[in-house]
This record gives C-alpha cells, structure tokens and sequence, in this order.
C-alpha cells in the first residue's frame, strides 16, 4: 500500500510541474519576448502573409517565432507561408548545444486540428493552446522522453 501512494505522490507531482509548465503568465510573457535567440540561425527568407481565403486558425501560424526548449535551448521557428488546405512551408532552427552544432531544416508539412508536425515521425509538434494568447506550444517526443517549449513572436 506504501508503494501504492509513493506511485501516486509522483504522478501527481509530474502532472503538476508539467501543468505549471505549459501555463503562460504575463511575466513569463513579457520574459520570452525580451528572450535573444540569434544563436539560432535563419536563412534568409520572406514570409508571405496568408490569402484572405486561409482560415483565421491556420494564418496565425504565420511569422517567426523564439522561444527555449526546456527553459535551455534556444530555437527559432517561421512559417514563410500557408495556403487555404492548410499546406505550409517553414524553418525550423536550433543554437548549439553541449553535444551538437547550431543549425536549421526548412520543411513543408499540413497543419491539421490546429497541429503542425514536422520531423521523423512527426516527432515536433505546435499548436496553440489558448485561443486568447499569441503562445505556441511545442512538444518534442523521442524514445519515451518529451520536451516542451513555449513560443511567441519574434520582431
């Protein structure tokens, strides 16, 4: 019985801190959109701002976004174009870290149930969790491990 609620205490405790992760406060807001993330590089690019006929929830994918994995590693991520059946192009950039170099990979994917998913397996993906706030939301899955990420835009 012991283990039983030792199991428990830590389930409750993981689904609280990643609860408390995913929730953007004002401060946090305003902290992310100071946050410098040059170390992640960008080609150059154009974004191209959404046809009148691209729905309101796919257009605001478009534009460049920053943001840190984890509250560690800082990434970048634009949308340089979205079409009314929801196709877009992008590019997804990442600053060095301890094992790897800095780097980026363009990518064409479908957004989809306010989702775009890019990578291996789709092993990236965004979405925006709030209808009221300009955050997206990201999750990174490999072999049993996820990371998450908070973005907003970047001027």
């Amino acid at each position: 019985m012991r283990e039983l609620k030792i199991k428990f205490l830590i389930i409750a405790t993981s689904v609280v801190v990643v609860l408390s992760a995913c929730q953007t406060t004002e401060e946090s807001m305003d902290k992310m959109a100071s946050l410098d993330c040059s170390t992640a590089p960008l080609p150059e690019f154009t974004i191209v701002q959404p046809a009148s006929d691209v729905p309101k929830e796919l257009a605001r994918f478009s534009g460049l976004w920053k943001g840190k994995w984890d509250g560690i590693l800082c990434s970048r991520l634009v949308i340089t174009s979205i079409e009314a059946d929801g196709t877009a192009n992008g590019i997804y950039a990442w600053a060095p870290g301890r094992n790897f170099n800095a780097g980026y990979d363009p990518f064409e994917v479908k957004i989809s149930d306010n989702n775009l998913k890019f990578g291996t397996n789709a092993k990236f993906s965004f979405s925006f969790e709030d209808n009221q706030k300009e955050v997206l939301h990201g999750r990174r899955v490999t072999n049993n491990y996820t990371n998450i990420v908070s973005m907003v835009r970047d001027k």
